[in-house]
């Protein structure tokens, strides 16, 4: 075989070796650029869970990144809004109509697993639902903020999470790069090898059996109550004052929650309101909790939690906690001061109550509905 035989052969073999390497890459990087999923999130609320394995990308260059965030929940003053909204969505809590579209969508994944919850340390996988959005230049940073607004809204409408600790919860952001392609992954859940219960919880048999606890009490008010809405208003109202206690010390660890109020039975402005509304809800009267600020008697204005309630069209101011003041010397709250802060309007409720929409430092500002200029009258 002469020279020019021999290296006509080596030339193609090369040739078949160069397309044959060039074509196994072009199919590993089709593989990763479209990445299969196990099922499809359907109306923001199924959550996707992304099937690519360590097998996967193995031996293939690629960039991790994981970007946490968690709600930080405390209230603040600030300027009150002048938007109002009359209408309660019976589908879903009254806040969630005000978020914004990613904040929907956490929402309703929260609400969808509140059940799985209960465990602790479940995951809720958003899969690439927002891929659009973190694909933007402050897409993460939106990001973060739909997640304070959902949490905002969600403990504002479930007065009953209380055993979910939301500082333990996080929500992750996964970025995956290969080459000038990245991939982003969200999920909710725990702090790495840690639960997200409250204090004073260890296990869903513990949340089951004081939620049902709770219900025994509720269902036990619910059957003692007569007559239109406002007389039942009026009856839990009372009986919130008759067995509640104001915490002033604000040192009880279920201070602020239903649990306190009527289990515990002491609490503070924040407990008053959720009870209320935790029975309110049950008897399906809209009832919402007003966060903002009161100025008492001495001149001293404070953070303060109340509830609006809504009576035919109309929407009345109820301060369960006010109805209940502490009095200097001892002793009980007379008749008429049980009813002080009951079912009020504008015009008694904006000399001393000023709402401002807010739940958190870093959250959106929620609107209320528009109260009734008067006051109810029987």
């Amino acid at each position: 075989m002469n020279k020019d035989s021999r290296f006509g052969k080596i030339i193609v073999s090369l040739i078949v070796v160069i397309l044959i390497a060039f074509g196994i890459l072009l199919y590993k990087q089709s593989n990763i650029e479209s990445l299969p999923w196990k099922e499809d999130l359907q109306e923001a609320s199924t959550t996707a869970e992304n099937v690519m394995t360590e097998n996967n990308v193995k031996n293939q260059i690629q960039q991790v990144q994981t970007n946490i965030a968690e709600p930080v929940l405390k209230i603040e003053n600030i300027q009150t809004s002048t938007k109002q909204e009359n209408q309660v969505k019976e589908d879903t809590g009254y806040f969630y109509s005000q978020l914004g579209k990613e904040a929907k969508i956490i929402y309703k994944s929260m609400e969808n697993h509140i059940e799985d919850m209960k465990t602790g340390n479940y995951t809720i996988e958003l899969g690439d639902v927002f891929q659009e959005l973190l694909e933007k230049e402050d897409g993460a940073k939106q990001l973060e903020q739909a997640y304070q607004d959902a949490w905002d809204a969600i403990s504002t409408d479930y007065v009953d999470l209380f055993y979910i600790d939301s500082s333990k919860v996080r929500l992750y952001t996964k970025q995956t790069t290969f080459w000038n392609y990245s991939t982003y992954t969200v999920s909710i859940g725990p702090v790495e090898n840690a639960n997200y219960y409250a204090q004073g919880y260890a296990s869903a048999q513990m949340v089951e059996e004081t939620l049902a606890n709770l219900e025994a009490v509720r269902e036990e008010i619910i059957a003692q109550l007569t007559g239109d809405t406002y007389q039942k208003i009026e009856q839990i109202n009372e009986y919130l004052v008759d067995t509640i206690t104001y915490d002033e010390t604000l040192n009880q660890m279920n201070t602020r929650n239903i649990y306190g109020a009527f289990i515990e039975k002491q609490v503070v402005c924040e407990g008053y309101a959720k009870a209320l509304k935790y029975i309110l809800d049950e008897i399906k009267i809209p009832c919402l909790l007003v966060s903002g600020t009161a100025t008492n008697t001495d001149g001293n204005t404070e953070d303060h939690m109340w509830n609006y309630v809504q009576i035919g069209e109309n929407w009345y101011a109820v301060d369960p906690t006010w109805n209940d003041p502490v009095i200097v010397g001892g002793g009980s709250p007379s008749k008429n001061m049980k009813r002080a802060y009951l079912c009020k309007g504008q015009l008694t409720m904006q000399k001393d109550h000023v709402p401002n929409g807010r739940i958190s430092q870093k959250g959106m500002v929620f609107h209320y509905p528009t109260l009734s200029q008067e006051d109810y009258t029987v």
